[in-house]
């Protein structure tokens, strides 16, 4: 009978590469300087990122939002990585449980979900890598609960980009 596999925290040679020397990066291996609160704190107290999220101040507020965000029974808060550095804050959420529904009505369906989006790390704005990292935050929704039709992404009106 064949154990479910468990991955440690040791690097592990991807499944796909042939003689290759790749890796695949576990939590434990990347060399993160800083703590999720450490990181939030840096990122929401930028000036673009402020406007929009409205929770700039000291690392205790942005403690007490990430304590928030992870007691959440609506949402699901991520930090987003880019060959292991960190660059993002991500709220995945269930539409219905969000303002957002209140404005879909019968539009939205029980399964369906939304990203509030949060890139802190100037190099990952822009076309040239939205894309990509969007792109896997939508694919990831889809397969954690295969009865979701629809996820979605609501800017703000007054958001330029």
């Amino acid at each position: 009978m064949n154990q479910p596999h468990t991955m440690t925290s040791e690097l592990r040679r991807a499944p796909f590469s042939s003689a290759s020397d790749s890796v695949i990066p576990t939590m434990s291996s990347l060399e993160i300087p800083h703590s999720d609160v450490e990181l939030l704190h840096k990122w929401m107290n930028d000036e673009r990122v402020s406007r929009f999220w409205g929770e700039a101040g000291p690392l205790s507020h942005q403690q007490e939002f990430l304590e928030k965000a992870l007691s959440s029974q609506h949402s699901f808060p991520v930090i987003g990585c880019w060959d292991g550095k960190p660059f993002g804050y991500f709220e995945i959420y269930w539409v219905k449980e969000d303002i957002l529904g209140k404005y879909l009505g019968g539009e939205v369906n029980d399964w369906d979900r939304g990203i509030h989006c949060l890139v802190g790390e100037q190099e990952f704005r822009g076309p040239h890598r939205v894309k990509i990292w969007l792109s896997a935050l939508v694919h990831a929704c889809w397969l954690a609960d295969l009865r979701t039709n629809n996820v979605m992404l609501e800017p703000r009106v007054d958001n330029k980009k």
